[in-house]
């Protein structure tokens, strides 16, 4: 029998899809290759959502309650535009 589609399996793939973008996207940002800044905004865009919907949805010992929610993903969004800004330049 095949595995069963879930929603833990599916973040946990995101995750670590997140984080090879990011090790990959230094390793050619560090060798002046083609195609670094890309992979390091789709591994870090790729990781902070992952983590920003397990930490609000997933029921356990480190589920957060978001009051104002707007302000916290405004907040990661300009932290993410500044460190693109930052990769860009």
């Amino acid at each position: 029998m095949g595995r069963v589609w879930s929603e833990e399996y599916a973040a946990m793939n995101l995750r670590f899809s997140g984080i090879a973008g990011i090790i990959f996207g230094s390793l050619f940002r560090f060798l002046h290759w083609p195609g670094a800044n890309i992979m390091l905004f789709a591994g870090a865009l790729l990781t902070i959502v992952t983590l920003t919907i397990l930490i609000t949805t997933e029921p356990g010992p480190w589920t957060v309650h978001i009051q104002r929610p707007v302000r916290v993903f405004t907040s990661l969004a300009v932290a993410l535009l500044g460190a693109i800004f930052k990769m860009m330049h």
